[in-house]
């Protein structure tokens, strides 16, 4: 039970970090105008914040939960 709540803590961190550069490039989407052709870079952002979100979950399971 303690490696799942560990796991859903990792995975948990990594999706908020996905989603919050997910709307943040929604946002400057819209005050910038930019059509989504521009922002197909933004995919490669959200794979590295995705990663990034693993990075800092485990570290935190790693720290505070083991």
């Amino acid at each position: 039970m303690k490696y799942i709540i560990a796991l859903l803590i990792i995975l948990g961190t990594a999706i908020i970090f996905t989603l919050v550069k997910w709307l943040d490039g929604k946002i400057t989407q819209k005050r910038t105008g930019k059509s989504s052709e521009e922002l197909k870079n933004n995919k490669k952002w959200l794979i590295i914040s995705f990663i990034g979100g693993l990075i800092i979950g485990l570290l935190y399971v790693i720290l505070f939960y083991i």
